[in-house]
């Protein structure tokens, strides 16, 4: 996770929707979006009592949104940045708990996360250092436990412009969903899915349409990409 989010911390939400404003919604918006999606996913029902992580949780909207969802889960996220976590922190009603990290997952045991989401975070991690962090994933979620990788999909060509466009972005090459699934297979005893998100604008009068992108899942040009892991042993 890129240490120079210290620098963005505090402009991070209004520059990410600046730079998406085309789409009618803002950053928030995405980020309370994966919280529903991920939950939904695993079929938590609002009783759930388990333990969920956000690894690269930035200022703490999506596992404040998961809390939110399922208030009787323990939501911890987990960042490089010390200045992201610190607005996590005290920005905002939350129950969570929050940590910063740098080369490890030291202060959580094994098997001890229900879900792991990990929103676009790998694009911004070293590939040299992929490894690293995958086992530490994989290490600290339970036997069938899920993660949940998020990324931009680097076959639609809106998110180039958007990438290119956002100044924490600069520099990054985007994950094809192959490239990631491969890395992630090198660990035995898990099962991988591959969803496809964000089809469409949240325009008012396009709301028909986002409702259908349910049926789109399997089309490979979605705004965004799913990356499903599950522990099966």
């Amino acid at each position: 996770m890129h240490p120079d989010f210290d620098t963005y911390a505090h402009t991070y939400r209004a520059t990410h929707s600046a730079n998406i404003a085309v789409t009618g919604a803002d950053s928030a918006y995405f980020a309370r979006l994966k919280s529903r999606e991920s939950v939904d996913r695993c079929g938590f029902t609002r009783s759930f009592a388990g333990t969920i992580l956000d690894f690269g949780c930035g200022d703490g909207v999506l596992i404040k949104g998961i809390k939110t969802l399922l208030p009787q889960a323990r939501c911890f996220g987990v960042d490089a940045s010390a200045e992201m976590i610190d607005l996590a922190q005290t920005h905002g009603p939350s129950l969570c708990e929050f940590s910063r990290v740098e080369n490890s997952l030291s202060m959580y045991p094994d098997d001890f996360f229900d879900l792991v989401v990990i929103a676009n975070v790998f694009h911004h991690i070293d590939r040299t250092l992929w490894q690293l962090w995958l086992k530490e994933l994989t290490r600290v979620t339970k036997n069938g436990g899920q993660l949940h990788f998020y990324e931009h999909n680097p076959l639609n060509p809106l998110m180039h412009l958007f990438v290119r466009g956002c100044p924490f972005d600069v520099g990054v090459r985007l994950i094809f969903p192959g490239e990631l699934a491969k890395a992630i297979q090198s660990y035995p005893g898990l099962r991988l899915g591959l969803t496809y998100m964000l089809f469409f604008p949240r325009w008012v009068w396009l709301s028909r349409l986002t409702n259908l992108e349910r049926y789109l899942s399997w089309f490979p040009l979605g705004g965004q990409y799913l990356l499903t892991v599950k522990q099966v042993f």
